[in-house]
């Protein structure tokens, strides 16, 4: 004879212990996401850590060169605009146009300037190429201005500046063109007569100097 409260006993018994292994599975598992979970916002967490990668400053205690300004910056890039005189010489024009260019070419090649050519109502540096420079310097091949900077604590950022350049032939033209740039950049002129910042002619043998190229170094690293 099957004694039946034994057998509702062990029934009862078997179900307890059946929850009782559920609830285990079921934390264990619970446990198991949780690890996960953590890991996961600790991986990101790492990531965010991260540090911002920190700009270098000019050095300006290695500028040498007679500047115009104290410390004189531009923010890259120099948004400029080229322009020629209408009904001038398309031959002379050429020529002071390639030669322009070759000198921002120069530029770039020696520092870390970079150069973007846009509109003239976008334009930070406008360049004019005249047939005449009667209206601002009659004896002068080039012509140029800063017309407008901001002050900041450590150097004094260029805004907006102005070349006019009238068309010559031969070497000269890169020349000229160079150094009404740099004169843009803050660059004063320069007691060497070899110098391409030497403020009387521009001759095929003007060279930018190493006090030049060391400054532009101090400022555009």
């Amino acid at each position: 004879m099957i004694d039946k409260n034994s057998e509702m006993e062990k029934a009862f018994i078997m179900v307890v212990l059946l929850v009782i292994f559920t609830g285990c599975v079921s934390e264990d598992q619970n446990n198991n996401n949780q690890t996960y979970e953590n890991t996961i916002q600790d991986e990101s967490y790492e990531v965010e850590k991260e540090l911002p990668a920190v700009e270098s400053k000019p050095n300006f205690s290695l500028a040498i060169h007679p500047l115009q300004l104290s410390n004189p910056l531009w923010k890259m890039p120099i948004k400029f605009n080229l322009s020629v005189e209408k009904g001038i010489d398309s031959y002379r024009g050429n020529i002071t146009i390639k030669a322009f260019y070759a000198a921002l070419y120069e530029l770039q090649n020696m520092t870390s300037l970079s150069f973007n050519e846009v509109s003239l109502e976008e334009a930070q540096l406008v360049v004019e190429i005249n047939t005449s420079l009667k209206h601002v310097k009659a004896e002068a091949l080039g012509v140029s201005m800063i017309e407008k900077y901001i002050p900041h604590q450590d150097y004094n950022e260029i805004v907006k500046a102005r070349i006019i350049l009238t068309p010559i032939y031969s070497c000269a033209a890169k020349i000229e063109a160079l150094h009404e740039l740099l004169h843009t950049l803050g660059f004063d002129h320069s007691r060497e007569t070899n110098s391409i910042m030497y403020e009387y002619g521009a001759v095929c043998t003007s060279k930018v100097t190493s006090s030049i190229r060391q400054t532009l170094s101090a400022l555009y690293n």
